[in-house]
């Protein structure tokens, strides 16, 4: 379903939207997104618009078909993403609630000036399958965009910020079973690609693999003046990492995306494991001017252990 070239709208969603179970129409059907060879099922666009779901609004993705078929592949030809703006400005999405999506729940692409607020999404994969690539949402080739008051449960990124994203801001987030607060995964094509002024701030994690990751591939460009603040946590596989070669094994050294200007502050919360940090730089292109402020990590050694920290 495609909406494009919407202006001075307001759209009230006091229903249930439920996608089609016949996911080999979504395989033929979906709307190509042009990243990464990926699709969406719906794409709004326009300027100067609103989405209001009262509490009430529900995207019902009928997902586990797609997590059943995908057997644990994340980027299955044709699995289309919830919900895309694209081309879209001025926009407001507010108190909508997701369950279930087909694959990402989310995405913002060549937009800008967006705000979305007070949404709860969950993607619960009820069979040996699971959900895989079920983020929150990711930016890409977009600016000036504000994402606040979310609950996300999803087996991928909770918030991801991919190329060419500038002036995102994040805050008051819970997410579960995620891959927290991402800045990637970027450098991945042949273009120079740029993520400059994020911050996330407010956030809390439960059980997720990361907290504040950055991870890019071995391409060019650069990440820059990025900021996580307040970001607590519980049951984490690693608070604080930076990858620059992610997918692409070990021993790499022909990146050439600087990443620079990064700050993390008031990183608390517990982890599995005994690492709070794993910064990964490259000599082809060093990280530089990283600051770490009140940094505080305990060690769950024993499954089932309390938290360590009031969370």
């Amino acid at each position: 379903m495609s909406m494009l070239d919407i202006s001075n709208c307001e759209t009230n969603i006091l229903g249930t939207f439920t996608w089609t179970t016949d996911i080999r129409y979504w395989f033929s059907n979906s709307i190509s997104v042009e990243y990464s060879s990926l699709s969406t099922a719906w794409r709004l666009g326009g300027n100067n618009f609103t989405i209001r779901g009262h509490y009430k609004g529900l995207l019902f993705g009928n997902g586990q078909l797609f997590y059943d078929d995908s057997r644990n592949q994340g980027n299955k030809p044709g699995r289309p993403i919830a919900l895309t703006l694209w081309e879209a400005s001025n926009v407001l999405i507010d108190s909508l609630t997701w369950r279930q999506p087909q694959f990402w729940h989310s995405f913002i692409a060549y937009s800008t000036n967006i705000t979305m607020t007070n949404l709860d999404m969950s993607a619960i994969s009820n069979s040996q399958w699971t959900t895989v690539n079920t983020d929150g949402t990711n930016t890409w080739k977009s600016s000036n965009v504000v994402i606040s008051n979310w609950t996300v449960t999803s087996g991928d990124d909770c918030i991801a910020v991919k190329g060419n994203s500038t002036n995102i801001h994040v805050s008051n987030i819970t997410c579960y079973e995620s891959g927290a607060m991402v800045i990637g995964s970027m450098g991945n094509t042949w273009q120079p690609e740029y993520v400059e002024n994020v911050d996330f701030e407010h956030v809390k994690l439960n059980h997720s693999s990361n907290a504040a990751w950055i991870k890019t591939y071995p391409g060019t460009g650069y990440v820059r003046n990025v900021t996580f603040r307040d970001i607590k946590f519980k049951d984490v596989n690693q608070p604080i990492y930076i990858s620059p070669c992610i997918y692409t094994g070990q021993n790499c050294d022909g990146s050439r995306l600087q990443i620079s200007d990064i700050t993390w502050e008031n990183i608390r919360g517990t982890a599995r494991y005994n690492v709070g940090a794993g910064i990964y730089c490259l000599r082809s292109a060093p990280c530089r001017n990283l600051k770490f402020r009140y940094q505080y990590h305990a060690v769950e050694w024993r499954a089932g252990a309390e938290s360590l920290l009031e969370y």
